[in-house]
């Protein structure tokens, strides 16, 4: 059988360096680490109480994914003296409040703790 001008074998392999085998590899590259997203940088700035637990108001921290829920992952990694205070955060992405997990983050995203007063 051919495909694409290549020939199929009876083990379902392609000739030549498009090889695809039984294990899911496809020109040699297994394609579920093929399919992993690669991390990408946030700057995250912090206030108020989150600020002064980190010793800073600004960093550029490495997330792998792009959501919420990831960058909280990433910060608690980093700063593990905020993994108290981060539950109860919110996160201002592009002007609007974010608390939920799946929500997407950007490229700057702020760390907003509950503020007190009136």
């Amino acid at each position: 059988m051919t495909s694409g001008g290549h020939r199929l074998d009876g083990d379902n392999r392609l000739d030549g360096d498009n090889r695809i085998d039984g294990d899911h590899r496809v020109g040699g590259v297994d394609r579920a680490a093929a399919v992993e997203v690669a991390a990408t940088t946030v700057a995250v700035n912090y206030f108020a109480s989150a600020a002064e637990l980190v010793g800073l108001s600004r960093e550029t921290l490495e997330v792998d994914r792009r959501t919420v829920g990831d960058l909280r992952r990433s910060i608690i990694a980093a700063h593990p003296a905020l993994a108290e205070l981060l539950p109860v955060c919110t996160f201002l992405v592009d002007d609007a409040l974010v608390r939920a997990e799946e929500e997407p983050i950007g490229d700057s995203v702020d760390v907003l703790p509950p503020f007190s007063g009136g």
